[in-house]
């Protein structure tokens, strides 16, 4: 298994108080816009960015105990990243906010298998057509004039770390320090990866962290001392797409809908065209997440003269639980507009149920070391 450690050294308190501010600002007033944004006439798109946070440390007790804080907060607003740009999304020439069934029969003719002219569009896809999100709106973006559609989604960001150490001198010769690191956040991706390419059906994400750490150094002697370290630390992540449209509501019959509603994914052009997506199937948005860690280190280090010796241990849990879902409401790809206007699906797929995965490992460590001539 492939892994990485990670050290980090937090700063102490002392006998005098000490402590700092900060903030960072970004905004878009002087950020140059996208140029397919520009060429299709779409303003610049928001970006507000505001880091900021502080520290304090001092003495609780002078010479004895001490203290020292920290914290940083992160907020932000996007509409120039890879999760909140639309850039020249294919949909279909013509395509206007007049929905009618008559317009969509005069402007498209759509045609059936058999060549004929077709007299009525598809109730269900004439209802999703004339379908708004709760912005107001249409889940099928109007295009431009060429049938592309480009534009520009707020994704938004939220995060919040708190650190604290706390270092006690119990005596001459034993000093216990305790650290404590909190971190939580929030965002919004309004295109997340493999879901819908136009604004409407984003992404909900929060994660949280906690990370609690105990070290205690003992000198028996001027030439004998000891390390305990005890630490733990938890990690969860939980994702989940938003559903703003219900399959009810524009005629689509699921088995599970009822357990899992919303709008399953829905394709509308040929693959490798940057063609419309709008929906969401749960694949690989739905996703719960929580990992644990506890980690148990001895060192005892010994010098004599010009020889020195360590030896010591470790032994380390660990636990990983990932779920997932498993294509819940589905995906239903239209190879061309003509066939979504006549609701004839070139491929569909669907599948019910959660992919669960559990992980636990236990790592034992030993190690010696002598130095010395």
């Amino acid at each position: 298994m492939a892994g990485g450690s990670i050290q980090a050294v937090t700063r102490s308190g002392g006998n005098d108080f000490h402590g700092a501010g900060y903030e960072y600002f970004r905004n878009d007033a002087l950020n140059a816009n996208n140029p397919f944004l520009k060429a299709a006439g779409v303003e610049r798109p928001t970006l507000a960015r505001n880091i900021f946070g502080g520290m304090i440390g001092g003495a609780i007790r002078k010479g004895r105990s001490f203290f020292f804080a920290s914290y940083q907060g992160t907020r932000e607003r996007n509409g120039a990243s890879s999760n909140s740009l639309s850039s020249s999304i294919f949909i279909a020439p013509g395509l206007t906010d007049d929905r009618s069934q008559q317009t969509l029969l005069a402007t498209f003719r759509p045609r059936l298998p058999n060549g004929n002219l077709a007299t009525a569009i598809n109730p269900v896809t004439l209802a999703l057509l004339n379908t708004k999100t709760p912005d107001g709106q249409f889940a099928i973006p109007t295009p431009q004039a060429d049938g592309r559609y480009s534009g520009s989604a707020i994704s938004t960001y939220r995060e919040d770390q708190f650190n604290t150490n706390l270092d006690y001198r119990i005596s001459q010769r034993n000093w216990l320090a305790v650290k404590f690191f909190f971190f939580e956040r929030a965002a919004l991706f309004a295109l997340p990866n493999g879901g819908a390419n136009v604004p409407g059906f984003g992404a909900d994400e929060s994660q949280n962290n906690r990370v609690l750490a105990f070290h205690d150094t003992h000198s028996f002697s001027s030439s004998t001392t000891n390390e305990v370290r005890i630490g733990y630390s938890f990690i969860r992540g939980d994702m989940f797409g938003r559903n703003p449209i219900l399959d009810s509501d524009i005629g689509i019959k699921r088995a599970n809908a009822a357990a899992y509603p919303g709008l399953g994914l829905i394709r509308i052009g040929a693959a490798g065209t940057n063609s419309l997506a709008i929906g969401n199937s749960g694949a690989n948005v739905d996703t719960q997440s929580a990992q644990s860690s506890t980690t148990l280190a001895d060192v005892l280090a010994i010098n004599h003269g010009q020889h020195s010796l360590r030896l010591g241990g470790e032994i380390l849990l660990y636990q990983d639980r990932i779920t997932t879902n498993n294509n819940r409401r589905g995906q239903v790809i239209f190879q061309t507009f003509n066939n979504f206007l006549l609701g004839q699906a070139n491929n569909s797929t669907y599948g019910d149920g959660l992919a669960a995965r559990t992980i636990r490992a236990s790592d034992y460590s030993l190690f010696f070391r002598t130095t010395g001539t």
